[in-house]
């Protein structure tokens, strides 16, 4: 659906080159927890050569009469290991982060859409295929993060160039406002390495047009475009995501 047969060979350079700069996170340590006794424990995790899944970005949006909301999922999947009773096992963790946009129609005066600010939670998924004696399983938990407004431009904190291009770093869609709208929106994903190289930046960034039908429904009047962008901080050492915050970009001359 997002032509992804024809994407494949253009994402094979960028899965090489993103898997070279993440060789710089291994090994990654996690501080889990799968059920009680994980809280005293030490989860070590690798990140792969390549980015798994494949295609990690996704985007979809729906519309409930006067309200739009488009949640973009971004997917991350980590080999690790767990010190057990008998030893050591192996388990997968998956890290998945959701950044929600949320329009809402405007009623009476000046037809208007207007964006309330972003929010963002994250998942995390171990799955240890070993006995339940060993902590075998799958057990996940979710953590809400509060997104505030930048007080400063993002990626001014030593951020490098982006970290190799996702293959699929572009998702987009559209749908019916209150049968009055049409709301396309587009989001791109871009990591950069920050803080020194302590930390990667996770780059979401959003691209909507509102386009409101004619007064005699033979066409839309001029498309209301807009721009607004949400950095989360990933950690370089243990993977945890936040704090998050919204800008809305400047303006290019």
């Amino acid at each position: 659906m997002h032509e992804r047969i024809r994407r494949i060979g253009l994402g094979a350079a960028g899965l090489a080159a993103l898997g070279v700069a993440l060789g710089l996170l291994v090994p990654l340590a996690f501080a889990g927890s799968h059920h009680a006794k994980r809280a005293a424990q030490q989860v070590s995790c690798q990140v792969p050569q390549t980015p798994t899944p494949t295609f990690p970005l996704e985007l979809n949006t729906v519309s409930i009469g006067t309200l739009a909301k488009s949640v973009a999922m971004e997917k991350d999947v980590y080999s690790c290991t767990e010190p057990t009773p008998t030893g050591t096992t192996s388990l997968t963790r998956d890290v998945e982060t959701f950044v929600e946009l949320v329009e809402r129609e405007v009623i009476g005066g000046t037809p208007n859409v207007v964006t309330l600010p972003p929010r963002v939670f994250f998942a995390v998924c171990d799955k240890t295929p070993t006995s339940a004696s060993n902590g075998g399983g799958v057990a996940c938990k979710k953590t809400f993060l509060k997104v505030t407004k930048a007080t400063t431009p993002p990626l001014t904190n030593q951020c490098g160039q982006p970290v190799g291009p996702l293959p699929d770093p572009v998702e987009m869609n559209s749908v019916n406002l209150d049968n009055n709208w049409v709301k396309t929106i587009k989001v791109e994903k871009e990591i950069y390495l920050c803080d020194d190289g302590q930390a990667f930046n996770d780059l979401y960034l959003f691209t909507e047009a509102l386009e409101q039908k004619n007064s005699d429904n033979t066409d839309f009047n001029p498309a209301i475009v807009r721009f607004i962008g949400v950095v989360c901080k990933r950690s370089k050492f243990d993977g945890t995501i936040g704090p998050c915050v919204f800008f809305v970009p400047t303006v290019l001359p």
